[in-house]
């Protein structure tokens, strides 16, 4: 997915990402959020929209959602052997 976001932010709309803030901005003000939330969601959104921080952010959704494929993958991949009778048991 992080490809696909990278492509259309940097080729089809790479406005899109100050649209979508002035948007969002422009509803708290119209709800009636003081100055200093609205700068302070400002400010949160610029620093989640740097590219190390997208990074970051893709990186560890691939692992989480990797590592829990995976894991859902193992429990019904997992040959489950039936367990022992007593006429199967040997002693040593």
């Amino acid at each position: 997915m992080g490809v696909f976001e990278y492509a259309y932010a940097a080729w089809i709309a790479p406005d899109f990402f100050e649209r979508f803030l002035e948007m969002h901005l422009q509803a708290m003000r119209e709800s009636g959020a003081s100055d200093a939330a609205i700068a302070e969601a400002r400010e949160g959104a610029l620093m989640w929209s740097a590219p190390h921080m997208n990074f970051l952010l893709y990186f560890v959704e691939t692992i989480v959602f990797g590592f829990g494929l995976s894991l859902i993958a193992a429990i019904f991949r997992t040959k489950r052997e039936p367990a022992a009778t007593p006429n199967q048991i040997t002693t040593a």
